[in-house]
């Protein structure tokens, strides 16, 4: 197909893994050798279109120390996110900032939201999981990192939508979320799985902001949420 690996993740089974540290590293299209990753670690990059040009494996005894330097072994944005916009189509967006304002969507333009994905590689192993409420659907089922909640070529506007953390984020962040809803502007901020938009009002979602913070942070504001 002609699609180049960008990032590997290995890992060893059976009697091997109870002797030896699987080792290893990537050298990516303009970034060089990164550093060396193990057991499972990510190793090489994601959201930069850098292809992987070789890969060098180590076995190490069991508890050893690494073949070389450890760290910067996989390289990515905080988050990569996309949202398919009414009379525009799918906008392509990504962000490095530590803890970001990830807007979805648009606002002052009577755009419809109609679907989004979002992926958050640069936080680490984790999975964040989303739900959407479609006018003429309803709640559609949860989907995650980077799948597509909504629909496209229905003109059926996103009305509400659900986050949630999970695989190992959930520990360490709250996520935090408000929509901008047609005629109305911003509502109030949801978290960790509650409702934030409309339902049964047939109010469009033009806009999505999602704040992840360090876990027990304080809200991003308040406000009422869902409606």
């Amino acid at each position: 197909q002609k699609l180049a690996i960008e990032a590997i993740q290995l890992r060893l089974t059976g009697d091997a893994a109870s002797v030896y540290d699987i080792w290893y590293r990537v050298h990516s299209a303009d970034f060089g050798w990164l550093g060396w990753a193990s057991n499972g670690e990510r190793a090489g990059s994601q959201g930069y279109g850098k292809q992987v040009e070789a890969i060098e494996i180590v076995l190490v005894e069991k508890g050893g120390a690494a073949p070389g330097i450890s760290g910067d072994a996989f390289r990515a944005p905080t988050a990569l996110y996309r949202s398919h916009v009414s009379d525009i189509g799918w906008i392509n967006r990504n962000t490095e900032e530590e803890y970001p304002s990830i807007v979805i969507g648009t606002t002052g333009q009577s755009h419809s939201l109609e679907a989004f994905t979002l992926q958050v590689p640069g936080l680490g192993v984790g999975s964040i999981d989303y739900q959407a409420h479609v006018a003429h659907v309803g709640w559609q089922g949860m989907v995650s990192d980077g799948a597509t909640a909504g629909t496209t070529g229905q003109s059926n506007a996103i009305e509400a939508v659900r986050f949630w953390l999970s695989a190992g984020f959930e520990e360490s962040y709250d996520i935090w979320y408000r929509v901008h809803v047609s005629q109305i502007g911003w509502l109030g901020w949801a978290s960790n799985g509650e409702s934030a938009g409309s339902e049964g009002l047939s109010i469009p979602v033009e806009a999505i902001e999602v704040r992840i913070l360090p876990k027990g942070s304080e809200a991003p504001g308040g406000g009422t949420a869902f409606l």
